[in-house]
């Protein structure tokens, strides 16, 4: 699936979730789910409407992988690992 937000686009597979966007790619991030993560955010986003004004955001996913009881592992790009600021991995 794939879902327009304000800069780019959101794109959800039975094995990830990322963002591209259109204009920065330092904002681009992605995330590896596994099975139950992606049955239980499926079961999610047929009763919930995506804010597409916050979607674009990492935090946003988080929040929702956590009300969900998901699981996920971010994948670092070397310009955020060179940064330093890395979101933690959540885990239920």
């Amino acid at each position: 699936m794939a879902q327009r937000g304000t800069n780019g686009i959101i794109t959800t597979h039975p094995d990830n979730i990322s963002y591209n966007d259109n204009t920065d790619p330092k904002k681009n991030w992605s995330a590896i789910i596994d099975d139950k993560t992606w049955n239980l955010l499926l079961s999610w986003l047929k009763s919930h409407d995506l804010d597409s004004g916050e979607m674009t955001g990492f935090r946003y996913w988080d929040s929702i992988f956590g009300k969900i009881g998901g699981s996920y592992e971010r994948v670092w790009s070397d310009d955020e690992l060179k940064q330093g600021k890395l979101f933690s991995m959540h885990s239920n």
